[in-house]
């Protein structure tokens, strides 16, 4: 009897015939996240969630359903753009980083076409169905849930952070190359005399800090005999290290009320105000400067003037030194409360009903809701003065800006959504079961923004742009908009419960497309069969609870291409001189394609569900196959052309796989044990591109999309005999260089020698969930991880290459690498990343290509709820408190980092332990 959510309408689970998988309020309550995404994390099979930054407030987390369907060449529209699922919050287009996750009742993932294809145009890549709560319980009932969280960072590299290893090294590994070195007598000071003057300052250790996170909810909700109500508040304050920090509010309320036998109406809205703070120049540069500090000196000078270090260079014999740059100073940017960047969003999403009953079995359902969100962004860049760590002498001003700048950009998206429709069910001779509904929708959206930069303010404390006077000064602004008209219907019957059939369509109208192109139909159809209630079964029902098998099959549409890239236009601000002056211009930059239509997904799903004994043992089981055609894309034309190419569909991408979902639930006395388990895999195949493209990585017909790309690495050269009796090498080498293979056999290593190599997408994923309750005792160990994903590690970003940015420590990984006493066949020579040999060593190769496969203790909770008796004498229903661990542990061979995000230097992963309560009244 248990009802989940789908398409326009919920339906009992046992005659759901199509895939989808929900997730309860329960799977939240043990979670402490800011975005619920991450809460889905390893509990859905076939959704992939990868959060490549622990920054607070934008996280970065990327999802997809079953793989990845389309590409884009465009790089105005990301392929994360066009393979993001619908996101649906009560029926009404949102996102799911603006809910609290406590607010959340359910989250449904619509995965094939069965369950999708009702949205038609935007469900290629899946759609997720986020209920929120409702008012229960008569009476007021009110719930408070507080939490402390201890966040610190995880997956730490072992860098040379003492400064006399530090400078060593630099004399060993660079000086031969820029003539730079530390001399004796400063490597003395620094090992006899360790002091504010010679220091062994740990930057990481300094800005990247274990931080306390707090957040805070009450909820009030309740039912009478017409009307139910659910009202929340959440308050989440998570500060980061220097210069990150991030701050939410929270609200909900959610309204039904059953007006009489034939109306009920009800009104849901959510409002969100969040404010991050970030340093004015981005993330990763931020982050890129503090990790390319050296340990001999700190942030600010010697002197106590609390001024700004600029280099470590200045005195003799210091200005023999090596120059380690410190013109990034975190600390700079982490004082100056004008040298960040201010983010604040507002978002209202929510939705008016009116649900009335015509007749009997015949309703009309009607729908109104909107999802509107503005943010207002703020980036100062002041002028920063840099000084000599040692002699105090001024060195310049950061990034060698001319003047304060403040850009201001402000941007209103509005999202209205509207959808009516009627409803017919019946049954006759108690077993056939039939069910009609035709319905129409409309949603328009549209996107303003408006920008502004000023340079030259008088002052550091000014913050607007009329502090700044208007010469030079930028101005920009755009509105984006389109519209999308939809007819939808689905028809449903089943027999006694045991034939199911299932047929959806959605015709859907896109402004993105000429009006010759514009409709597009999504049709899918689906059966099930229920052996369990055979009569063939009988002998079985005393054990077996459900058997069912399922088949789907339909097709959905994308139309994710900007806005109308079929119109020819023209661009202005395009000036040329005429007459001795300039004039305005304007002019054609791209070729137009009125003939581009709807990019179609078409997915076939044969499933399995089956349980024994209630819960004692339960399995579902999904096979699919999913091929998109007529991808959008940018042509593939020579740069002869003129103008950029235009939009066509063309390309062909398949994604075959299997989910498979177990569960073990059972009950020995008062011991209550459960065993969830959910595994995925898919293979990815690009049928149709055209032209290869080649870099790091290739789009090659017949493999994966985005597979890597390049020189496979066969070794490391022990002598320079090796050198020569081999193949002539690519660029010129030395003994400890890595060795290449030479795949044509024309006797020299050219860019003709790259392969392509697996890896970009991992061999599987899977979650794996253990949860038991005793006494008021309950306890719960969710694993998540993924198996032969690989990471490319040897680029300048991830500071693992040996003095990639000055001062940057390398990690301790190089410390038994290739040396003439010591001709390691596993690791190349340490080299100097700037230096013009080494390229063999830093190229793209299958060196640095290194298995990311991980398993992660994701969460753990252990909670005590007190015995009933004891709060009916200080009047409470409920007190529980818990204790909550997040990314407790990592289990992987990856050495270079956190293995689940890129090695680039975003903001670190953090462990987050947990103490909270929660007491309802």
């Amino acid at each position: 009897d248990e009802i989940v959510v789908v398409g326009y309408g919920e339906q009992k689970k046992v005659n759901l015939t199509g895939s989808i998988v929900t997730v309860k309020e329960a799977d939240f309550e043990n979670r402490v996240v800011a975005n619920p995404i991450q809460a889905l994390q390893g509990k859905v099979a076939g959704l992939r969630i990868t959060q490549s930054t622990g920054t607070p407030g934008a996280e970065n987390i990327t999802f997809q359903i079953r793989g990845v369907n389309s590409f884009s060449a465009d790089p105005a529209i990301s392929s994360v753009v066009k393979n993001k699922p619908l996101i649906l919050i009560n029926g009404i287009v949102g996102e799911l980083t603006d809910l609290d996750p406590s607010f959340i009742e359910s989250i449904t993932v619509l995965k094939d076409a069965a369950s999708a294809s009702i949205y038609g145009a935007r469900a290629a890549n899946g759609v997720i169905l986020v209920t929120t709560k409702s008012g229960q319980g008569k009476g007021l009932n009110v719930t408070y849930t507080g939490r402390v969280m201890f966040q610190s960072r995880i997956n730490l590299l072992d860098r040379y952070r003492e400064s006399v290893d530090f400078m060593n090294l630099v004399n060993k590994v660079v000086a031969p190359y820029t003539g730079r070195y530390y001399s004796d007598e400063v490597i003395n000071n620094f090992k006899t005399n360790p002091s504010d003057e010679f220091p062994n300052f740990d930057h990481e250790g300094f800005y990247i800090r274990d931080v306390v996170s707090q957040n805070h909810n009450i909820q009030l909700g309740g039912a009478g005999e017409k009307t139910n109500y659910f009202i929340g508040f959440g308050y989440w304050d998570q500060p980061g290290i220097m210069s990150f920090g991030y701050k939410r509010l929270n609200a909900i309320v959610n309204v039904e009320s059953q007006v009489n036998k034939i109306v009920k109406i009800g009104a849901y809205i959510t409002g969100v105000d969040g404010k991050r703070i970030g340093p004015y120049n981005g993330e990763r540069d931020y982050l890129m400067g503090i990790l390319s500090q050296s340990p001999t000196y700190k942030p600010w000078l010697l002197d106590g003037s609390g001024r700004f270090t600029g280099s470590n260079g200045g005195t003799l014999p210091e200005s023999q030194g090596y120059a380690d740059i410190a013109s990034k100073n975190g600390w700079a940017i982490s004082e100056s409360p004008n040298a960040k960047i201010y983010d604040n969003s507002f978002n209202i999403n929510g939705n008016a009903f009116l649900d009335v009953t015509l007749l009997k079995g015949l309703t009309w359902y009607s729908k109104i809701g909107l999802d509107i969100t503005q943010t207002d962004w703020k980036r100062r860049r002041p002028m920063l003065r840099m000084y000599s760590y040692r002699t105090g002498e001024f060195q310049g001003i950061m990034d060698n800006i001319g003047s304060e700048e403040l850009r201001h950009q402000v941007t209103n998206a509005q999202h209205y959504t509207m959808f009516t429709h009627m409803k017919y069910q019946t049954s006759f001779n108690d077993a056939h079961n039939f069910s009609v509904m035709f319905g129409a929708s409309q949603e328009t959206r549209k996107i303003e923004t408006i920008i502004g930069v000023r340079r030259g303010f008088a002052s550091p404390s000014l913050d607007v742009l009329s502090g700044a006077p208007s010469d030079g000064q930028t101005t920009g602004g755009n509105i984006q908009e389109f519209v999308l008209q939809s007819l939808y219907g689905r028809f449903t019957y089943d027999f006694k419960g045991k034939y199911l059939v299932e047929a959806n369509f959605r015709r859907d109208g896109s402004s993105r497309f000429s009006s010759d192109n514009r409709f597009g139909v999504f049709p899918s159809l689906s059966a099930g069969w229920r052996l369990s209630e055979e009569p063939f079964m009988d002998g079985a029902s005393s054990w077996m609870t459900n058997l069912k098998l399922r088949f789907s099959i339909g097709k959905m549409g994308n139309d994710q291409i900007g806005y109308y890239p079929y119109q020819s236009v023209l661009v202005l601000g395009k000036d040329y001189p005429f007459g001795g002056s300039l004039t305005g211009g304007a002019r054609k930059e791209q070729l137009a394609n009125r003939n581009i239509q709807w990019e179609e997904t078409k997915i076939t799903d044969v499933g399995i569900d089956l349980a024994i004994k209630g819960g004692l043992f339960t399995m579902t089981l999904d096979y699919y196959d999913k091929t998109t055609y007529g991808i959008l894309r940018i042509a593939q034309l020579p740069l002869y052309a003129g103008l950029q190419p235009p939009f066509v569909n063309e390309g062909i991408v398949n994604n075959t796989g299997v989910d498979i979902i177990l569960g073990h639930n059972n009950s020995i006395g008062e011991f209550d044990y459960g065993v969830n388990l959910n595994f995925s895999k898919y293979d990815n195949k690009l049928v149709k591109f055209g032209t290869r493209t080649f870099g790091t990585n290739a789009m090659i017909e017949g493999k994966e999309m985005n597979r890597f790309y390049m020189y496979q690495a066969d070794g490391i050269y022990q002598t320079e005999d090796e050198i020569q009796s081999g193949p002539e090498p690519r660029w010129p080498a030395v003994p400890g260089d890595l060795r290449y293979k030479d795949i044509d056999g024309d006797g020299k290593i050219t860019p003709n020698d790259r392969v392509d190599v697996d890896g970009v997408n991992p061999d599987f994923y899977y979650g794996l969930e253990l949860t038991a309750n005793w006494k008021g005792i309950d306890f719960s160990i969710f694993f998540q991880g993924e198996k032969g994903r690989k990471v490319l590690i040897n680029n300048e970003w991830s500071l693992v290459m040996p003095f990639s940015v000055h001062g940057a420590q390398p990690p301790h990984w190089w410390d038994d690498s290739w040396t003439p006493e010591n001709k390691s066949t596993t690791k190349p020579r340490m080299f100097y990343y700037g230096a013009p040999d080494g390229q063999s060593i830093k190229a793209p190769n299958t060196f640095w290509l290194r298995d990311a496969s991980y398993m992660r203790l994701k969460n753990l909770t252990i909670g005590y709820t007190l015995p009933k008796q004891l709060l009916e004498k200080i009047f409470l229903t409920n007190v529980r408190f818990f204790f909550n661990a997040e990314n407790l542990a990592t289990f992987s061979k990856f050495e270079f980092g956190d293995p689940e995000r890129p090695s680039d230097n975003l903001y670190p992963m953090y462990r987050t332990l947990t103490l909270g309560a929660t007491i309802k009244f």
